[in-house]
């Protein structure tokens, strides 16, 4: 499997575990309704306070965390180039890894899944191609990630339901 389908194996596995987690944690509200966009469950996932810990707690030890938090794309973007950056996320994102300026753990969490959402609606949108460096260099930086949070995430939340 090349870089490009291992990410989108680990995104479709991603949106599972987030999806589980947010039926579980909803089920009784009484106005619940399942929201149609995958997106959705993502953004909810990561900002959700008691995630973002888990979230955090993943990715501090992993290199390719901080190398794609200094990142700038080639049109000098932060951290994914072509993506929203809502609110400054990446650039607060990339400040805090490139000159240790102060970050809370919510909003490294809320960063890190938007970015990683950015990444797949590039993959799904915006016609990657094999041979484009940047996309490849973007994806080794982003699947050890995706991989690290799907393993240790499942784990966590089967264990939290057993």
């Amino acid at each position: 499997m090349d870089e490009f389908e291992q990410f989108i194996f680990l995104w479709l596995c991603m949106v599972c575990i987030a999806k589980y987690w947010y039926q579980m944690n909803h089920r009784l509200d009484r106005n619940y309704e399942t929201p149609k966009d995958d997106g959705y469950f993502i953004e909810e996932y990561f900002k959700s306070h008691v995630n973002a810990k888990l979230v955090i707690d993943i990715c501090t030890g992993l290199t390719e965390y901080k190398n794609l938090a200094k990142r700038k794309s080639v049109n000098n973007d932060y951290v994914i180039g072509g993506a929203q950056d809502s609110n400054g996320l990446f650039k607060n994102l990339h400040m805090h890894f490139a000159f240790d300026t102060p970050m809370t753990i919510a909003s490294q969490s809320k960063a890190i899944g938007m970015a990683l959402k950015g990444i797949r609606n590039n993959l799904f949108h915006g016609g990657k191609l094999y041979d484009n460096t940047e996309d490849r260099d973007l994806l080794s930086l982003s699947t050890p990630i995706l991989k690290a949070l799907v393993i240790d995430s499942a784990k966590n939340h089967m264990e939290l339901t057993l």
